[in-house]
């Protein structure tokens, strides 16, 4: 559980990260004029957030934490749709100057109890514990119903990587442009390397053009052209472009 100074805070989530999580996964929440707030847990060092909603539904339990004031219902914990988060893709929510404050200090009050952070620990846990083991009874049921949290942890760390990136690159201004490059790698750890060969005049321009086969040669192409081998000659490259303005060089 996140916590500043002992105490378990609100945080939330930039809507363009949710926008590009949403694009693998059905099961995180589309772009909507409502904010992304929740609380964070943490799972083998992946910090993942919990979103909260106050349209009250009859949820199943085992996937879902009720927040209630004098035992009325006022919010819930959608824990099935926690999804991985970075410390840049959130904010905290400072709840005394937020317009919703009074409903938010209801909320906090309540999840603070230490019965109840130990409840969704174990309710968050459960359900990584269920979806990482096929043979389990909820397998099937909480697979339809819970984000493919590997996959979105991937996709996590793909999007730190490129919103590092951008900022040091001088030709490539597109962020889906790295996207594309990330994508179609078949080592990720070269990813760097390949967006800055690439950081040109000529070649920023024609990225998404380019094939999954031309942009993995093209480590290979720039050391070779640097050891004064005829790039031109080596396949997937394109032949027409002059050596002297050389994307890879």
């Amino acid at each position: 559980m996140k916590l500043k100074n002992g105490q378990l805070i609100i945080y939330e989530v930039k809507k363009e990260y949710l926008e590009y999580l949403s694009k693998f996964d059905d099961n995180v929440r589309r772009k909507s004029d409502r904010r992304y707030t929740g609380i964070l847990v943490s799972d083998k060092d992946v910090d993942y957030c919990i979103p909260l909603t106050c349209q009250i539904k009859n949820r199943n339990k085992k996937l879902t934490f009720n927040i209630k004031d004098k035992e009325e219902i006022i919010a819930q914990l959608t824990i099935n749709n926690m999804i991985p988060v970075t410390d840049n893709v959130i904010t905290i929510v400072d709840i005394s100057r937020d317009k919703d404050k009074d409903y938010l200090n209801r909320e906090i009050a309540y999840l603070r109890k230490d019965a109840n952070l130990e409840s969704i620990i174990k309710k968050a846990t459960h359900i990584q514990k269920v979806l990482y083991n096929p043979k389990s009874y909820d397998y099937n049921f909480f697979k339809k119903l819970c984000g493919n949290y590997q996959f979105l942890e991937e996709k996590c760390v793909e999007y730190e990587r490129v919103q590092a990136l951008l900022p040091e690159l001088n030709h490539i201004t597109n962020r889906d442009d790295l996207f594309y490059i990330y994508d179609n790698l078949n080592n990720q750890d070269d990813f760097e390397a390949v967006a800055q060969a690439l950081d040109t005049p000529v070649r920023s321009a024609t990225i998404q053009d380019m094939s999954k086969d031309e942009i993995n040669v093209v480590l290979t192409a720039r050391r070779l052209n640097q050891n004064n081998y005829d790039i031109n000659n080596i396949p997937f490259i394109d032949s027409t472009i002059d050596n002297r303005e050389n994307p890879y060089i």
